[in-house]
């Protein structure tokens, strides 16, 4: 079940280019096209919703992730053949296939950003996380596009063909399509689940990044987290560290929590770590969708927290704070692991790894 996609205000079409002025006016109104799209597309990854405008409907497909690879592909073949056919010097011949091909890319991005529209439409049944990134990776599809039909106007008068700038530029911007096509086509066939397993990474590093820095200021535990500071010290930073110019060792009590946290951030690390082999393979619906969405939340709270219980040992020598930032902490570890369970239907087989971790974690 298709719906036609109302794109006749956002496809630009002119009279034949039969000169440079008017082959670079057609690419000039495509631009604006394009731009518009871009624009569209840029609202979307902000608001997280479909922007719907008087010059293209949402999609309505069945499968609109079989339909985006397709597009993306599409979008890749044309932006080979407009590297090809805008090869300076670009003979009055060349212009019509030049038109078609820069008409071509303007059909297919404002078909993609309509796909994009009805997954932000049905986010319930994709999931927050996934539609937002397929959004943001579409917003990086259309920027390659207006860049590159930006630097082709460039070329239309160019008489030699010499080996300049702009023609490198021509190719370095079929490449930027290239990319950015293939980032989207990747996203897609990852799924809602892949995309997870991708923030849950980004999530491991962040918390690697506190445990080091944690460790490291259990090495020499200085209040202040124990800065070295520069010879030219032009803002006068090192006046804070005392009278006497000496720094100053932390309490034992600091450094018992901070050595408490620090096996325990491991275990955290660990838990991100096997969260990766423990989301199923994608499933589209809002049930699955829901758990998945609430999972990257609490993730991402997990990473907040650990910064937190870091800095407040680190930097401020303050236990009851840490104690308050880990108690959080805790609670977002205890979601994370009921919410574990919930998407793998409490399958014992792919959930007992928790309990074992759970009792570790509360030692």
């Amino acid at each position: 079940r298709t719906k036609h996609l109302q794109t006749t205000n956002v496809m630009t079409t002119v009279n034949m280019a039969n000169t440079p002025d008017d082959l670079k006016e057609h690419l000039s109104k495509v631009e604006e096209s394009l731009s518009h799209l871009r624009t569209s597309c840029q609202e979307s990854v902000t608001t997280h919703s479909p922007t719907i405008s008087n010059t293209l409907e949402v999609a309505n497909v069945a499968q609109p992730l079989n339909e985006v690879p397709k597009l993306s592909s599409l979008l890749s073949a044309h932006a080979t053949k407009l590297g090809l056919v805008f090869k300076p010097p670009i003979a009055i011949t060349t212009y019509k296939a030049c038109r078609t091909e820069v008409d071509s890319l303007l059909k297919y991005a404002a078909l993609l950003v309509s796909l994009l529209n009805q997954i932000q439409e049905e986010k319930e049944k994709y999931s927050i996380v996934f539609a937002n990134e397929l959004s943001s990776d579409g917003l990086s599809v259309l920027e390659a596009c207006v860049a590159l039909i930006s630097g082709l106007k460039e070329l239309v008068s160019f008489e030699e063909a010499t080996e300049t700038v702009l023609t490198d530029q021509r190719l370095v911007g079929v490449g930027f399509i290239w990319e950015a096509c293939e980032k989207l086509t990747k996203t897609c066939k990852n799924g809602s689940s892949g995309v997870l397993r991708s923030k849950l990474k980004q999530t491991n590093r962040l918390v690697v990044d506190a445990l080091n820095e944690l460790n490291e200021w259990l090495e020499n535990p200085i209040v202040g987290g124990g800065f070295d500071f520069d010879e030219e010290d032009i803002f006068g930073l090192s006046n804070d560290i005392g009278s006497d110019g000496e720094e100053e060792k932390a309490e034992d009590k600091v450094i018992a929590f901070g050595k408490l946290w620090s096996t325990r951030i491991q275990l955290v690390k660990l838990l991100v770590s096997l969260l990766d082999k423990s989301v199923p393979a994608s499933k589209y619906n809002p049930k699955f969708s829901k758990g998945l969405d609430a999972l990257n939340a609490k993730c991402l709270k997990v990473s907040e927290h650990v910064d937190d219980v870091v800095a407040c040992t680190v930097y401020d020598a303050d236990v009851e704070s840490g104690e308050l930032a880990s108690k959080s902490l805790a609670k977002e570890i205890n979601q994370i692991v009921d919410l574990t369970r919930k998407i793998n239907n409490n399958d014992e087989k792919k959930c007992k790894w928790l309990d074992s971790w759970k009792t570790k974690f509360e030692e």
